[in-house]
């Protein structure tokens, strides 16, 4: 796939559909419902969508491979986490299997975050980390809900869940920066050319 700024319009239109299903997933949880599993998978190709137009923007910049490879890793973990998490039964073994996995990917997600702060582009930097510090935010609320619920009024937890908006919120953020970047590269290369025609 060829990274540029039209592509990159398609892939915000998509980040506008996942910011509706992420209100979906959030009026589910609200009323303490489950939502339904093809919605949970639909919601989740849609978060993918973006993230693997982001490894591709860091191949088409020629980022080290290592930050590339830790992104795929992410993507693909971060699918079959959220496939398992749908068809396995609460209060099971299973269950605490999922709780582990969980925390490796929290893992995974620290160093996707580390990455992305590394990365060679100063322009690309900053969205791509926030939206790994967004992302990090979020599944650290996830992962802790149950104590939470415990320890302070459910009414907070369902307060807290808003958190989920900041993933949508920063990979826009990061899609505009990305599009800024590019219209800049055509800028500069448009110029260049003219200079040479002259």
């Amino acid at each position: 796939m060829k990274v540029s700024v039209k592509i990159t319009k398609y892939i915000i239109a998509i980040n506008a559909i996942y910011f509706i299903t992420v209100i979906g997933a959030l009026l589910f949880e609200l009323n303490q419902q489950l939502p339904p599993f093809y919605f949970t998978m639909i919601r989740e190709l849609l978060f993918d969508a973006q993230l693997i137009y982001l490894v591709y923007v860091l191949k088409q910049f020629h980022e080290k491979k290592a930050y590339i490879n830790t992104s795929i890793v992410f993507i693909v973990f971060n699918f079959i986490l959220t496939f398992l998490s749908d068809v396995t039964p609460p209060h099971t073994n299973g269950a605490m299997l999922l709780f582990f996995l969980s925390i490796l990917k929290m893992i995974m997600n620290i160093a996707l975050i580390i990455a992305f702060f590394k990365l060679r582009n100063d322009e690309l930097r900053l969205p791509f980390a926030l939206f790994g510090l967004a992302y990090l935010s979020y599944f650290l609320f996830y992962i802790t809900s149950g104590i939470l619920i415990v320890l302070v009024a459910q009414i907070f937890v369902q307060i807290s869940e808003f958190s989920l908006l900041f993933v949508p919120a920063s990979l826009c953020y990061a899609l505009i920066g990305i599009t800024k970047y590019l219209k800049n590269q055509d800028e500069l290369n448009r110029s260049i050319s003219e200079f040479r025609t002259q």
